[in-house]
């Protein structure tokens, strides 16, 4: 009996298997220069994501940063718009001595951005109350000519400038720097409509008191400057009419 050796009846099979499937082949594995190259790679864009991501959250940081100083800035502006809104005889360029509300007159003026000697720094009227308030751009820093908005009642209980006490109260953030060469007030109409028989000694051209508030600077936040400018007309709600006799 003639029988085959089970060595040669595996080689067999082998071969029969590897017609069937294809032929086997060993792996070698990786070598310790390419799992080093490999985890190099690997940090390195590792490495730039985080920086990427990083930089991403900075710029919404500040973002986020500058649109909250921006919020403010546009409520200070609002409520300032109401008050005058509500007011009445506008003067511009108050002084920073007390004003009468029995006395006080309004006083238009006029302001050119183009021209940094033209605007206006202040402006008083009779709040809503029957109280006279005042709104002024203070600088507070004479080198970059910047500064803030401050707000007084009846022009005394507070200073305007210089550094002794009460300092009146600033109605703007710390990262705000106002240009005061680029903003002030303007004022129109402030005058009072006068009918009847005393109408030709005043004015009587039926438009209400107009005043503009223009604010221009900018934001600095993480040492970098964004520019801002933001403006607003405001009409006088109450009738502007006085009847002479």
């Amino acid at each position: 009996m003639n029988h085959e050796p089970l060595k040669n009846k595996i080689q067999k099979t082998v071969n029969a298997w590897s017609m069937i499937h294809g032929s086997w082949s060993v792996s070698s594995g990786f070598t310790i220069i390419e799992l080093m190259i490999s985890v190099a790679l690997f940090t390195i864009v590792v490495t730039i994501s985080i920086g990427s991501v990083l930089q991403i959250q900075a710029g919404h940081r500040k973002s986020h940063e500058v649109r909250q100083v921006l919020d403010t800035l546009n409520f200070v502006m609002e409520d300032m718009a109401r008050n005058v809104r509500l007011g009445h005889t506008y003067k511009c360029d108050a002084g920073g001595t007390a004003l009468d509300p029995s006395t006080i007159s309004g006083a238009d003026c006029a302001f050119d951005p183009n021209n940094p000697t033209t605007p206006v720094k202040s402006i008083a009227f009779v709040d809503v109350n029957g109280t006279v308030t005042v709104y002024r751009f203070r600088i507070t820093d004479a080198s970059a000519n910047t500064g803030e908005i401050v707000k007084s009642k009846n022009g005394n209980t507070c200073l305007f400038s210089g550094t002794s006490s009460p300092q009146c109260p600033s109605l703007t953030p710390p990262e705000v720097k106002i240009d005061m060469n680029k903003s002030g007030f303007s004022v129109k109409n402030s005058g009072p409509d006068i009918l009847g028989a005393g109408a030709a000694s005043g004015v009587n051209d039926t438009i209400q008191p107009r005043a503009t508030i223009r604010i221009t600077g900018s934001i600095t936040y993480e040492s970098v400057s964004t520019p801002f400018s933001i403006q607003t007309t405001i009409t006088q709600r109450q009738p502007n009419i006085t009847v002479a006799p």
